[in-house]
């Protein structure tokens, strides 16, 4: 059943909130061995975002999304793709 069309703003809230989850998912994927060589600041940047991303979204949405569940980290990077690509960008724009 169609909602209609979407505004801009709608299509906007759910481009930030996936976009924060294909990151948040890239994230916990990597280990802790190769986090540790990253440098500190861009440590410490990272976990503050990843415990924002964990305050503003459900548990139960964060878990689908942590990085082990391919399947999940790509329906999640498709509708990435398709948001950014209706607000104007390229499909192969997935840098997160």
């Amino acid at each position: 059943m169609s909602e209609g069309i979407r505004s801009n703003r709608a299509i906007v809230r759910e481009l930030m909130k996936y976009g924060a989850l294909m990151w948040y998912g890239r994230h916990m994927g990597f280990s802790d061995e190769h986090k540790a060589k990253w440098e500190p600041d861009i440590r410490a940047g990272a976990k503050k975002i990843a415990r924002e991303v964990e305050r503003k979204y459900p548990k139960e949405e964060i878990i689908r999304h942590r990085g082990t569940d391919t399947y999940e980290l790509g329906m999640v990077t498709g509708k990435v793709a398709a948001l950014r690509w209706l607000m104007g960008g390229q499909w192969n724009e997935l840098d997160s």
